[in-house]
């Protein structure tokens, strides 16, 4: 025992100095390179200009194939070969009667490459990126800039005067990658079989559910699906086009999953598949057999995972039957293969810079824009830049479980004062480079929903004016420098935050000390963060935030809405609960989600925007989050050449810009089914 004992031991010690060892060679490559060493005199010439996110200029468009035209279509090399082995129909029957026809914004194909991607660690990155992002299929789907909805797996939808009742009708012809038709059935079976069967899903996702009543879902025909609502549901189309149930409406192959569910074989006999297969009970097997990450599930998105994890690297091959094509017929993706390669942020960066991405930029980290600029030449890639421009918002604990410290961070003037003690400017300088803009929380500019007086409320850096405020509150400043609560103790708080954003936070934690409010700052990593301030065990919580292009669907920031509103996970489960759980909120507070209620009813989008509007006044007016600085663009990396190795290799159709927020699913909402690659110049 003690030998095996020893034996292990040493192999952790061994496996850390590894981790260790890898790690410093990657910072020495990084030194080495030069890339650590651009002076800070020359970094304003590398960032970016400023540019109003008013439209892609490069964009895709989508519409049908025209009936009276005659079905001749094209396929990848890699495909006619399986055709002529006898192993795969032909390209015509394995299209449907209505194929989606998407225009490329540049070029037609070519067909073939391999889209090389990063990926941070080998579950939720992974999964966001094959999944939810690049695997972007709804029934309807957000275009390039997120102000309208295109087509899809839906052809046509309809919605009642009322809003209570919306019919999606499925596009003919669509076949599963495994070539079985996608049908109502597939969809009826999600939502009974699974949303419906509490054995699976204890409690229905809230956007499915109106007046404290589930939707019904009925088949209408084979390609005609009606969902009715006891309440009118003005944003039911949003969430078809956002939520990660959606995704699991069009991902859940009836035909498939029967054979795991207990309504469609013996109980027994699956529960000894499933203790057969490893697992304890039936539902464990069958939220195997339908993760994403079971290579056997047949899939409608554009690429099938192929080798999952475990590997190191993780590899999604085309769907012989996807169900789009280009203007001239070519059944799409025009790219073969997309690889993930999982690894440290950092290694990331290292590589993103030399040239080892196609394009992407998840994981690309704003404290690397300097020297992402820098390497566009020798990396053999441009960088564009993107609509985010989200940025972090600091949320006191409004629920703390310290009575003193709880009815300090409820006074709506301890709240202006913190921000008019932060220095918006120097953090932008400092922290950004001088890309962004002191903000507040608020939807971005270019949104419909977009609403200034917030965005510009109580950012005047004014520490003599936050100082007079918190006298006022009688928060005396000692001679240690500390002001002192109620009770005579020190005003301490902490701010926790994770690593992507260290900077901004340390820096207004040193403005609110400045201040006389001892700040310091906690970084955790991602499971611990989410625990405590899911537990409402948090002083205050720096996320990233604001700048939405449509901030109705995931409304955190601006109400306590969910378990995300870090200012206050209490009300926001008093709001979720319809009053059973949590704690009862105040009257303004009650009001913004009044005025959220009435826009999940509200038919009109105008009249969602100007409730919404209602919504952000108040917000204004008490500030429940503050905000610090927004509307950096984010840099996406694209090949568009040779590198400083002599690897040539060129992305097109990639636009050049997209809204990148999270409901958009960006680059899904780009159709990176149309992207294609050369690896020649000239091509």
């Amino acid at each position: 025992m003690r030998a095996a004992a020893r034996l292990l031991l040493a192999i952790v010690v061994t496996a850390a100095l590894l981790a260790v060892l890898l790690q410093a060679v990657a910072y020495a490559t990084w030194w080495l390179s030069g890339a650590g060493s651009t002076p800070l005199a020359d970094l304003s010439v590398l960032v970016a200009p400023q540019r109003a996110p008013e439209d892609a200029l490069v964009r895709h468009t989508v519409s049908e194939w025209p009936p009276e035209r005659p079905r001749i279509f094209r396929e990848a090399p890699a495909l006619q070969a399986l055709v002529s082995a006898g192993q795969l129909p032909p390209v015509a029957q394995r299209l449907p009667a209505e194929p989606l026809v998407i225009t490329p914004p540049q070029r037609t194909g070519p067909y073939g490459g391999v889209w090389r991607r990063l990926a941070r660690d080998q579950t939720t990155d992974l999964q966001v990126q094959i999944l939810w992002r690049i695997g972007y299929e709804p029934l309807i789907r957000w275009d390039t800039m997120g102000r309208g909805f295109e087509p899809n797996l839906a052809s046509q939808w309809i919605v009642d005067d009322q809003a209570t009742t919306y019919i999606f009708r499925l596009r003919r012809g669509v076949k599963w990658s495994d070539g079985r038709p996608f049908t109502a059935d597939d969809i009826l079976f999600w939502f009974n079989d699974i949303i419906c069967f509490e054995e699976l899903v204890r409690t229905p996702p809230n956007e499915l559910q109106r007046g404290g009543t589930l939707v019904q879902v009925e088949k209408l025909d084979e390609l005609a699906v009606r969902f009715r609502f006891a309440e009118p549901y003005g944003l039911f189309p949003r969430f078809v086009a956002s939520s990660i149930w959606a995704t699991d409406m069009v991902g859940s192959p009836a035909h498939y999953l029967r054979q795991f569910h207990p309504r469609h074989v013996d109980r027994q006999k699956l529960q000894a598949d499933a203790r057969a297969a490893g697992h304890n009970t039936w539902q464990s097997f069958f939220e195997e057999m339908r993760s994403w990450r079971n290579p056997g599930l047949p899939t409608l998105m554009a690429w099938q995972i192929t080798v999952p994890p475990p590997a190191l690297q993780v590899v999604c091959q085309r769907n012989p039957y996807y169900w789009k094509v280009d203007p001239e017929g070519n059944q799409l993706p025009y790219i073969d293969t997309i690889t993930f390669d999982v690894t440290d942020a950092e290694t990331l960066m290292l590589r993103a810079m030399s040239g080892e991405v196609g394009m992407q930029f998840r994981g690309l980290s704003p404290d690397r824009y300097p020297l992402l600029m820098e390497r566009q030449s020798s990396g053999g890639y441009e960088v564009r830049h993107w609509v985010g421009g989200a940025g972090v918002v600091i949320a006191l604990n409004l629920n703390h479980r310290d009575p003193a410290l709880r009815a300090v961070f409820n006074d709506r003037r301890f709240r202006i004062a913190l921000s008019h003690a932060i220095d918006r400017d120097e953090i932008n300088r400092i922290a950004l480079y001088g890309a962004g803009e002191p903000r507040q929380c608020a939807p971005s500019r270019a949104s419909p929903f977009a609403y200034e007086p917030l965005a510009h409320a109580h950012i005047e850096h004014d520490p003599a004016r936050a100082a007079a405020m918190l006298d006022e509150l009688g928060l005396r400043l000692a001679r240690d420098g500390v002001r002192r609560l109620s009770d005579g103790r020190p005003l301490r708080l902490a701010i926790e935050t994770m690593e992507t954003n260290s900077a901004v936070v340390h820096l207004v934690a040193e403005h609110w000390t400045r201040l006389g409010v001892r700040t310091d700052v906690k970084e955790e990593a991602r499971q611990l963060f989410y625990a405590r301030k899911a537990a409402a065990l948090h002083d205050a919580v720096a996320t990233v935030g604001g700048a939405e292009g449509d901030p109705v669907l995931e409304p955190r920031f601006y109400l306590p809405h969910n378990a995300e509103s870090n200012q206050a996970v209490l009300w926001a489960q008093w709001f979720q609960s319809n009053g059973r759980q949590g704690e009862a909120p105040p009257d303004e507070v009650r009001q913004t989600m009044d005025l959220y209620r009435q826009i999940e009813r509200a038919p009109d989008p105008r009249r969602q925007v100007e409730l919404f509007h209602r919504i952000l006044q108040l917000n204004a007016e008490n500030l429940w989050v503050i905000g610090t600085v927004a509307g950096m663009p984010v840099p996406v990396v694209v090949r568009n050449g040779g590198d400083s190795r002599g690897r040539y290799e060129k992305f097109w159709n990639v636009p050049d810009v997209a809204a990148t927020e999270w409901v958009f699913r960006s680059p899904g909402n780009t159709a990176p089914e149309c992207y294609s690659i050369t690896t020649q110049e000239g091509q």
